[in-house]
């Protein structure tokens, strides 16, 4: 049914409603628009009362014809349009953006609720951590902010960084595929759960970090990653590295982030050696 036939069968129902026809028993409704006959209802009450006849003409209903029938349940309203509820395609974007974080290989052993620990794929651990920070940066966030941030390394795991040369150049470049693809994912992954193209086109810019800085919700999702990376990569990374290329590091990371990212990244809980590396890097 598309939106103009469901604005006729609304008005009808309507109409059904305002005229008492509607009661609060369960009823099927069997609705015919006809282009000969105009509309007409045929109200079948599932006590078996007698069926009542009503019909209704209308211009703006010729050359349509709709057989639809339709359960009304223990309410005086009219149905809604069976359409996909944005709730809907959230629920299924995310599930398909963490269906695909499941296939890492890589486990990491996280706490669970019982004192215990969990062995999961890294990337629903990372993807938690987004989602958590995400929360703390910002009170309401958009549904196409909650998809950027989870999809986020997205199947990252199959583009190691050895796939490209071991230099700043190589560096940069896998980063940048790595942006690219990631974004395609997502979007495809939006566009099947029912995002519109424009919705899904949204996501894939986020995951890109376009307009940085002019972008109020890019601005969030960057706060997010660089939160993420102090608080639960930083200190197994500083300890690959020389300090003054991490100091270099942390004072990039720093120079990104917005005031809203600062207030939060000063209240992570680190190591006394990590902090004093994080001290280092703001002083100088």
């Amino acid at each position: 049914m598309n939106a103009y036939e469901w604005f006729c069968l609304k008005s009808l129902l309507l109409l059904g409603y305002n005229h008492g026809h509607l009661d609060s028993h369960p009823q099927a409704l069997t609705l015919s628009l006809s282009p000969l006959g105009g509309a007409k209802i045929d109200q079948l009450l599932s006590s078996g009362a007698e069926r009542e006849d009503q019909s209704y003409g209308s211009d703006y209903l010729q050359h349509i014809t709709i057989q639809k029938t339709i359960l009304v349940c223990n309410s005086r309203r009219p149905p809604t349009m069976a359409t996909t509820d944005p709730s809907d395609k959230l629920t299924k974007a995310l599930a398909l953006i963490d269906e695909a974080h499941a296939q890492d290989p890589r486990r990491i052993s996280v706490a669970n609720s019982g004192n215990g620990n969990d062995t999961i794929p890294y990337e629903l651990h990372y993807t938690n951590k987004m989602t958590a920070y995400l929360h703390k940066r910002t009170a309401n966030p958009s549904e196409l902010l909650q998809l950027a941030i989870r999809a986020q390394h997205l199947k990252r795991w199959e583009v190691p960084r050895d796939s490209c040369p071991a230099t700043k150049a190589g560096y940069y470049a896998w980063r940048t595929y790595l942006a690219k693809r990631q974004a395609e994912l997502a979007e495809r992954m939006c566009l099947e759960a029912g995002y519109s193209e424009a919705e899904a086109g949204r996501v894939a810019a986020l995951v890109r970090k376009e307009d940085l800085r002019k972008d109020e919700e890019t601005q969030v999702l960057e706060d997010v990653a660089c939160l993420v990376f102090l608080d639960d990569q930083f200190e197994e990374f500083e300890r690959g590295h020389d300090e003054e290329k991490i100091l270099g590091i942390l004072r990039k990371t720093w120079g990104k982030m917005s005031e809203r990212g600062h207030e939060l990244a000063l209240g992570i809980e680190m190591s006394e050696r990590a902090r004093g590396l994080v001290q280092r890097a703001l002083s100088g």
